[in-house]
């Protein structure tokens, strides 16, 4: 039996063949090349310093910043172009700044060789997108007439910054380290860098986040394809947009973050957050501090009291209650020594008197009015921490910041 190849037939399957032939030769040309096709290195210096991750070594799994560096520019609306995936930008009238790293990589002045106390966190105390001025930080060392080191980076918990106050946050004057805790990612982030720890000591290899080549054609084809997809769909499957609603109106906002309270945490979790606080504490005294714990709260638990969830809003956010998170965290606080301070009180009454406190849409970051806030909430705590230990001993542990309000 002969069968008959129909013409249309063998003309499809040449142009297939030939198309196949043409990308096989320009993927092996590209690869044999070299050549950067997504231009990574600069596509990621086109994003502000704040919304990349640290990418320089340090210790055995940790990274920070590289430094000195800077970056010039609204930071809100350029990050919001490049990674939002929506077409309305809500930050296209934010002011231009200059956002300054030190050698180390962190937001202080080149100058700061001395310090009182140091604070580390993650992009809660980095805040890349403010001006250094209206850091907390640095607003708390006005309130208190005292000098204080920034050793906040974002995509970091407690073991990277523990390890940050060891290596940069002590000097001749510091008497006092604070850690910032957020409650929407921290104890995830722990996991993660407890995992990396594990794996680095079972192998011996180290991460790297060093940026490499992207030599495929094929891959570059499916990037296109994949990020032009998730443009058209992405509506931030872990976020919603809510309205705050304050005496002047209703304000669309977006929330990340729902924290879980203590029975939603697994024994690992709780192992491992118990571990960490023990050694922040443990090597803070360790350099003669007085260790502090400052709980920073997500964006939906400073402003459930003020929320108006649109019909289809999900679930996990409309069903929310405020968790016992916090009080887990003073406990243990408490259990290894650390002077605990909750922030949250603060921003709830700024969300009140009608004081949106953090950013709206899309980031979910405090704003200059909520770092205000948290700056005065610390200073009153550690003033009356100073007052109510003024009869101890000058010679007791812990006794010798006397903070002098300017």
């Amino acid at each position: 039996m002969i069968v008959k190849k129909h013409p249309a037939v063998i003309k499809v399957c040449l142009v297939l063949a030939s198309l196949l032939l043409g990308i096989s030769l320009v993927e092996l040309t590209c690869r044999l090349l070299g050549l950067d096709l997504e231009q990574n290195a600069a596509s990621l210096k086109a994003i502000p310093i704040f919304y990349r991750q640290p990418t320089e070594p340090v210790g055995e799994v940790f990274f920070r910043r590289p430094g000195p560096d800077l970056w010039k520019g609204n930071v809100l609306g350029v990050a919001y172009d490049r990674l939002a995936g929506r077409r309305y930008n809500p930050y296209l009238n934010e002011p231009e700044i200059t956002v300054a790293y030190d050698r180390q990589g962190f937001r202080n002045p080149e100058d700061l060789t001395d310090w009182d106390i140091a604070v580390v966190g993650d992009s809660f105390t980095e805040l890349g997108f403010l001006p250094f001025d209206d850091l907390f930080t640095t607003k708390l060392g006005k309130l208190l007439g005292v000098r204080v080191k920034n050793l906040g980076a974002s995509s970091t918990s407690t073991l990277t910054q523990t390890f940050y106050l060891k290596e940069y946050g002590i000097s001749r004057s510091t008497r006092q380290s604070i850690l910032i805790f957020f409650e929407g990612n921290d104890i995830e982030e722990i996991q993660e860098e407890a995992n990396r720890l594990e794996q680095f000591k079972a192998t011996g290899i180290r991460p790297s986040r060093n940026i490499q080549k992207q030599t495929s054609f094929l891959k570059l084809i499916y990037h296109v394809a994949r990020n032009t997809y998730l443009k058209v769909r992405r509506e931030f499957a872990r976020n919603a947009d809510v309205y705050y609603i304050s005496t002047t109106g209703e304000t669309l906002i977006t929330l990340e973050h729902t924290p879980p309270g203590r029975d939603k945490l697994t024994s690992k979790q709780m192992e491992l957050l118990d571990a960490s606080l023990s050694q922040y504490a443990n090597t803070a005294r360790t350099f003669g501090l007085t260790p502090w714990l400052v709980y920073m709260p997500s964006k939906l638990r400073a402003t459930s009291c003020c929320l108006r969830f649109p019909e289809g809003t999900n679930p996990r956010f409309v069903n929310w209650q405020p968790t016992n998170l916090p009080e887990l965290v003073e406990e243990l606080a408490a259990k290894h020594g650390v002077n605990f301070i909750d922030v949250t009180p603060a921003l709830i009454e700024g969300a009140r008197s009608g004081v949106l406190t953090f950013n709206g849409l899309w980031d979910t970051h405090l704003n200059r009015e909520g770092s205000h806030i948290v700056a005065g909430a610390i200073a009153e705590a550690l003033i009356r921490e100073a007052d109510h230990r003024s009869s101890v001993p000058t010679n007791a542990p812990g006794n010798s910041f006397k903070p002098s309000p300017r």
